[in-house]
């Protein structure tokens, strides 16, 4: 499934839903980087340790790069704070892990 998503901005999140839908969960999620035009808008993605400060990377990747990331992993994309930041997002879904 792909989503154009034109927000400006998204809280810390996980894409994976709690319950298994038509029998398949978000495995895999991924955002593609449409624009370079805007200012704020970082994609954080929440990788270290909990003791860890910070307990994320932060992301500004070029028009064209994408990201891959395991759908249950944490993550928020910063208030764009002049332009506007475009982005396409898709989940890789499959069977529940066991």
């Amino acid at each position: 499934m792909f989503v154009f998503i034109n927000m400006p901005f998204y809280d810390w999140h996980i894409d994976q839903h709690p319950k298994v839908m038509n029998g398949v969960v978000r495995k895999i999620s991924m955002s593609l980087f449409l624009n370079e035009d805007y200012e704020g808008g970082e994609f954080d993605l929440e990788i270290y340790k909990p003791e860890s400060n910070p307990r994320y990377e932060t992301f500004r990747l070029k028009k064209g790069d994408a990201i891959f990331f395991n759908s249950t992993t944490w993550h928020r994309v910063r208030p764009v704070t002049s332009g506007v930041r475009k982005s396409i997002v898709a989940w890789f879904t499959g069977p529940p892990y066991a």
